[in-house]
């Protein structure tokens, strides 16, 4: 149900690249359009690599303000440039002071988003994208800076488990499982929930719509169509989508026999139209979170065959749903893509039956359960339960930000510095008077030696902000 009135909360997300392609950031940005069509105001700050100098853009939309943060590498360093962006949102927020809570979608938007979200008193909502071996938590163990995510990631609120995969590994990295709620993927059933025409049966077409990268396991695809072809000559297969691997993956389609069957159809605007009109979609990967394309095809009415995995196992009931099939085997991949093409009856039983599975991933039911979160904790926010903004803080940050819009007619690079610069001077100065005022009043120092009977000792903050 939409909201109205007062009392629904501002929300702050934060995505890298919210115009990539990747399933994260579509359904990030659908989850912000469905949160403003609720009557919800959403500023979005999406830090993204440019390959020129330039400020922050802001474009706004129908409830919904984003501003986009470019980062030059040969400009700022990597770590100057991620102090700027921090610097910068804790400004913007401190002018929207209806902004109640903080949503950051996977763990490195979430380090930054803790670290901004202490220093202006806003709780922290980090979403979990990913399980398996290039899920999140896997990820996280091999960076180079694990130590200071692991203890970014203790100072958030609330943890968006897709799957219960995911949750799983959540739980075992030792996150609060009071922290963790389980909120999948949504589809826009209105938008992918037409129905779709008869497939052309053994001579159709297998599709495959991803990033073409190592995860994604299309090689093991390639290997299987191989076999499905000597059964099937005249079928063809798609890959719809970009990556690193293409190179390797065309290379591997040549050496395979396989040129004249295979197309890889790069980046596609009109990918229900290809489901539509594909026979089967398949996707191979060694690892998912709750795969966009997966839903979709679901929806859509295209028989699915899917790599039996976690997360994924979760969606598709085999037999049911879907076909399910090891992951890494070709042979057995090769033999359910052959059930599907030559048994017409199978196929319109999993089409039937997918659809009806995807109306149980509505992407409203996923905006009614973010809707509820955030309500939570604007609620406890405003009950002081996260801190609050102290005045001078709030004044401080809306100097820098009115500091930043008098430079934006400079270079782009001076602007960043000296905003940042000015904004750790400024914070050492008011440090600085603090301790003075509380000396002038007694309440450090002589008096409260006097007060504890004993020397005053300042106790260490174990739940502190990452360095």
């Amino acid at each position: 149900m939409p909201r109205t009135g007062t009392g629904a909360p501002g929300i702050g997300v934060v995505v890298y690249d919210i115009d990539a392609v990747g399933g994260m950031e579509r359904q990030a940005l659908r989850l912000v359009e469905r949160l403003a069509a609720r009557n919800l105001r959403v500023t979005v700050f999406s830090p993204h690599r440019a390959t020129s100098v330039a400020l922050p853009g802001r474009e706004r939309r129908p409830g919904v303000e984003i501003i986009r943060v470019p980062l030059v590498e040969d400009r700022l360093s990597i770590a100057e440039w991620w102090r700027y962006f921090e610097d910068l949102m804790a400004a913007a927020l401190a002018a929207r002071p209806w902004i109640d809570v903080l949503y950051a979608v996977h763990y490195a938007a979430a380090y930054h988003a803790v670290r901004v979200g202490r220093l202006v008193g806003l709780p922290v909502v980090m979403k979990f994208a990913c399980s398996g071996e290039h899920g999140d938590i896997a990820t996280l163990r091999r960076r180079d800076q694990a130590a200071d995510f692991e203890r970014a990631l203790r100072c958030v609120s609330r943890f968006a488990c897709i799957t219960e995969a995911v949750r799983d590994e959540a739980h075992a990295f030792g996150l609060d499982p009071a922290r963790t709620v389980l909120i999948p993927n949504g589809i826009d059933l209105a938008a992918w929930g037409r129905a779709r025409g008869p497939t052309v049966g053994a001579g159709g077409q297998i599709l495959f719509v991803g990033r073409l990268a190592e995860q994604k396991a299309v090689d093991v695809l390639l290997r299987a169509f191989a076999r499905v072809r000597v059964a099937h000559p005249r079928a063809r297969l798609l890959c719809a989508g970009d990556g690193p691997e293409r190179a390797s993956l065309e290379a591997l389609t040549d050496s395979l026999g396989l040129a004249g069957s295979v197309d890889f159809l790069g980046r596609r605007d009109d990918v229900h139209d290809l489901l539509r009109e594909a026979a089967v979609f398949v996707l191979p990967s060694r690892s998912e979170g709750l795969s966009n394309s997966l839903l979709e095809a679901l929806a859509t009415g295209t028989p699915v065959i899917a790599s039996d995995i976690p997360g994924t196992r979760e969606v598709v009931r085999h037999e049911v749903d879907g076909l399910l099939v090891p992951v890494d085997d070709a042979a057995a991949l090769a033999a359910a893509i052959d059930r599907v093409l030559g048994d017409s009856s199978l196929a319109a039983r999993l089409s039937s039956s997918g659809r009806a599975r995807a109306l149980e991933f509505d992407l409203e039911r996923v905006a009614d359960a973010y809707l509820n979160l955030f309500a939570d904790l604007a609620r406890g926010r405003r009950a002081g339960a996260f801190g609050s903004r102290a005045s001078a803080r709030r004044n401080l940050l809306r100097r820098v930000l009115r500091l930043a819009r008098l430079l934006s007619a400079e270079e782009a690079t001076t602007a960043r510095l000296c905003a940042s610069r000015l904004l750790g001077q400024s914070r050492r100065a008011i440090s600085d008077r603090v301790v003075a005022a509380k000396a002038r009043v007694g309440v450090e120092g002589p008096i409260l030696r006097r007060l504890l009977g004993r020397g005053h000792r300042r106790r260490p903050n174990p739940g502190g902000q990452p360095q």
